[in-house]
């Protein structure tokens, strides 16, 4: 027992010390001055390294070719707004600039359509539909906001959600050009890679295109992309129409209706209670006994 409570002071001991070694170290880091011409330099060396490529392919040329200084200079001074201010790398790594062209080929033409509720607050929404807009201009796409009032056939459907899709639409079969492409999205999408095109993501023999969401497997009735043509409208009339057949229950309104209308829409057999499948019925069962 002696011998244990030897070696337990002596541990206890160890471990005062490396906490005042600790301290020390702590005290004495908080007491260390960084002198100002040192944090100059490394602001100095931040704002070098930060600058616009453009700018730093100038000043390099300047440098190699004294001939075209006076040409340098110039464009130099053309991007000296692009010089970004002093930026302090985070342990997540370099920050990461995108640079975006325009798209050279324009031959699929896309609308992108974003159905807003009258009396909705614009400014909330500014951030994404400037970068929407921004997007539309620099690849030459088409961009409709219009407010849920615009065509008045639509007032039927009581649902706000349901009534972007009424409207998008009307928009295809009156404003939007025959074989062109149609992409709704919710006025809160914003773009964050403008280097990606739309028409990235056609393939061959499909006309409709929905996405699923990334944390689990639901359709999301918040974007699609359909081409305006007679299955492409079709479907889209089809899906706003289904608002009419929401149950007494927790529904989830578009997003909700969107599995059951695609199961209906891709087995046609589903749509008759007589030759709807066991696993069907089972689903349409749960929906319209959901009570949130």
């Amino acid at each position: 027992r002696m011998r244990n409570k030897q070696v337990q002071h002596v541990v206890a001991a160890i471990a005062v010390l490396i906490s005042l070694l600790m301290l020390y170290s702590v005290f004495k880091g908080w007491s260390t001055r960084v002198p100002a011409s040192s944090f100059t330099s490394q602001q100095t060396s931040q704002q070098q390294q930060l600058q616009h490529p453009k700018q730093t392919g100038d000043a390099a040329a300047a440098k190699t070719k004294p001939a075209a200084a006076a040409a340098n200079a110039t464009a130099a001074a053309a991007h000296a707004g692009d010089v970004l201010p002093p930026f302090t790398p985070s342990p997540l790594g370099q920050p990461y600039y995108v640079y975006p062209t325009a798209r050279t080929n324009t031959s699929v033409s896309v609308t992108i359509v974003i159905v807003v509720t009258v009396g909705t607050k614009m400014e909330a929404f500014a951030t994404a539909l400037n970068s929407v807009k921004c997007y539309g201009a620099l690849h030459g796409y088409s961009v409709s906001v219009e407010f849920d009032n615009k065509f008045k056939e639509c007032a039927v459907h009581k649902d706000k959600f349901f009534r972007r899709h009424c409207h998008t639409h009307k928009l295809m079969k009156t404003e939007i050009k025959e074989g062109d492409w149609a992409l709704f999205i919710d006025g809160d999408v914003g773009v964050v890679n403008p280097k990606r095109l739309i028409e990235e993501y056609l393939e061959d023999g499909y006309e409709i295109y929905l996405f699923d969401r990334f944390y689990n497997w639901e359709y999301a009735a918040l974007s699609y992309l359909v081409k305006n043509n007679e299955r492409g409208r079709g479907w889209v009339e089809e899906f706003t129409s289904f608002e009419f057949k929401l149950p007494n229950s927790f529904h989830g309104t578009d997003n909700g209706a969107l599995h059951p209308f695609l199961m209906q829409y891709l087995v046609p057999e589903n749509r008759d209670p007589k030759t709807r499948s066991r696993v069907a019925s089972l689903c349409l069962s749960l929906w319209e006994r959901s009570d949130g």
